[in-house]
């Protein structure tokens, strides 16, 4: 797994696409949270807490551990 600093590039795609965090309804620090697929991708707009909460889910969930 390739863990890194997002490029200045990655950042300004992170721009929010909502005006609420879709999981906490926060409107501060918000982010664009996107998950590339093979054949589709998913993207949510998410608050720095909510961000850091799924990142570390996936980063905890190995390979074969799917629900």
């Amino acid at each position: 797994m390739l863990v890194r600093d997002a490029t200045p590039e990655e950042a300004r795609l992170a721009a929010p696409k909502e005006p609420a965090c879709d999981r906490c309804d926060s409107t501060s620090d918000l982010r664009l949270l996107v998950f590339h697929g093979k054949a589709r991708y998913a993207e949510r707009t998410v608050c720095d807490e909510c961000a850091e909460e799924l990142f570390e889910l996936f980063m905890d969930t190995g390979p074969g551990e799917n629900p």
